[in-house]
């Protein structure tokens, strides 16, 4: 949708480069870098009124340097999501080193120069049955099966299931999510 207002532009990193060529061919408007925001920061030197980090922290061993490079990037806001609560066996096998509880976001936020305007935990009670029962059968085999495979009817049928299922999240104020929006202090 913000693609379609020639108004804004819009900047995309990553550190897989695979991921960076597959996106400029699908989206040639949007500039797209390799960036690796626990080193780095963005390669121009710009910065964006927005920064969206979305699942991605709890990859990054060094986190807190990733965090005020992100920081380093924005000229008004930062939002970030990422998990918490449990690391099940299928987030360790996607390469989560931990999981936040939120706190610690929030201070090291703080510590950047930054004042929150929104927090709040998501996924009860959809996402939290969800993340239970794909660790209680075979990890490896749901993993495997949904990350390794085309999508047939079935997979694409089920994956919108539990997608619209995530909506019912939105009563309530808590689950496995944390995510917070901050506005950079000048």
């Amino acid at each position: 949708m913000i693609k379609k207002r020639p108004t804004i532009r819009i900047c995309g990193c990553d550190i897989a480069k695979t991921v960076i060529e597959q996106n400029k061919k699908k989206f040639p408007q949007v500039g797209f870098e390799v960036v690796d925001i626990g080193s780095e920061q963005y390669p121009t030197k710009e910065t964006f009124n927005l920064v969206v980090c979305s699942e991605v922290l709890e990859h990054i061993n060094d986190w807190q340097k990733a965090l005020t490079n992100l920081v380093s990037m924005s000229d008004r806001y930062v939002l970030i999501t990422v998990p918490s609560g449990k690391v099940f066996p299928i987030d360790k096998m996607i390469g989560h080193y931990r999981h936040f509880e939120g706190k610690e976001l929030i201070t090291e936020l703080e510590r950047n120069n930054c004042q929150i305007l929104y927090k709040r935990k998501w996924g009860f009670p959809i996402h939290t049955l969800y993340k239970y029962l794909i660790n209680s059968f075979s990890p490896n085999a749901i993993y495997e099966s949904f990350s390794e495979s085309k999508y047939g009817w079935g997979k694409k049928t089920l994956s919108n299931l539990i997608y619209a299922g995530f909506y019912i999240n939105d009563l309530f104020r808590s689950g496995g999510q944390f995510i917070t929006l901050a506005k950079k202090m000048q």
